[in-house]
Formats: C-alpha cells, structure tokens, sequence
C-alpha cells in the first residue's frame, strides 16, 4: 500500500534527467521531492497498519533528512536561480 503511495511520487516523470535544460531538471526534481516530503509529512502509522514499526522508524528518518535538505540554503539559493531562468 505505503509503496504505491510513493511510486505515485516518483514513477511518473517528475524524477528525470535532462541534458538540454538542467535548470528544468532541477526544478522537477525539486517538486517531486517536495511531493514526496508532503506526503511523508503527512502520512501515519495508522494509515498503513500492515508496515513494520522498523521501517516507519526508518521512514520517519528520511523525512527529516529530506525535509532538512529542502529548507536548506542551498537548496534555496538553486532555487531562487532556478526561478530567474526558467517558467514556474
């Protein structure tokens, strides 16, 4: 269940890579992973009780890494660069 949930985030192009627009490919990649934090965010155990404690546990770690990345400076500054380049 729980990884249908994020297939729905990263199977359907928003993770790709291009060569002829990197700023683009940044940028997608940036929204599927913002896509992704919301849903981790969002998610409970009690949503799906078939998952093991240990990998909710495990998942709950992700979260914070990604949601620190995402509030990043850097992340920020690619995409306050992003933004003056490309349409959003």
């Amino acid at each position: 269940m729980a990884q249908n949930e994020i297939q729905k985030y990263t199977n359907n192009n928003d993770f790709y890579n291009s060569t002829r627009n990197p700023l683009e490919t940044w940028r997608n990649n940036y929204d599927a992973l913002r896509k992704l934090s919301d849903f981790l965010n969002t998610a409970t155990a009690a949503d799906y009780p078939d998952i093991p404690s240990a990998t909710l546990t495990a998942v709950g770690g992700l979260r914070t890494q990604i949601n620190t990345y995402l509030a990043s400076d850097e992340v920020a500054d690619m995409l306050a660069e992003v933004k003056k380049f490309t349409r959003i």
